[in-house]
């Protein structure tokens, strides 16, 4: 993991958790077409 920037395992799971609950949040708080931009710039990012 080091190769990929992530020094410790704690790093890519907090990571991976806040990806995660990012989605639902944005979904939760503004118009629909702001989920469907994140996804579509999440996508873009790789």
């Amino acid at each position: 993991m080091q190769r990929i920037g992530y020094q410790k395992w704690q790093t890519l799971m907090y990571e991976s958790a806040v990806r995660a609950c990012v989605p639902s949040f944005v979904r939760n708080s503004f118009p629909p077409e702001y989920l469907q931009y994140y996804l579509d710039e999440e996508a873009n990012y790789g």
